[in-house]
């Protein structure tokens, strides 16, 4: 089923309250039209309001849809909390 589950909800609380950040994805974006599409990310930024999050990103495994923007994300989180080596001299 399409849209937010109670759970997700629970998640996104749960998540704000403990201040992880967090992205909201998308999965399965290639299963719903693009009018449908516009109506659940509309829907959604007006509850990650609540959150003060607002970033999602359409992720599609079946058309690759999103999973260049996705990537980039996680490299990047990656390189933000990698820890630098100390060299012994």
């Amino acid at each position: 089923k399409v849209g937010l589950k109670e759970t997700d909800l629970e998640l996104f609380g749960w998540l704000n309250f403990h201040t992880i950040p967090f992205k909201v994805i998308l999965t399965k974006s290639d299963r719903i039209n693009r009018s449908g599409q516009e109506k659940q990310i509309s829907s959604l930024i007006s509850m990650l309001k609540l959150f003060k999050r607002s970033q999602i990103i359409l992720f599609s495994a079946k058309t690759n849809r999103g999973r260049e923007e996705l990537l980039a994300d996680i490299l990047l989180k990656l390189e933000e909390n990698a820890t630098p080596t100390v060299s012994s001299s």
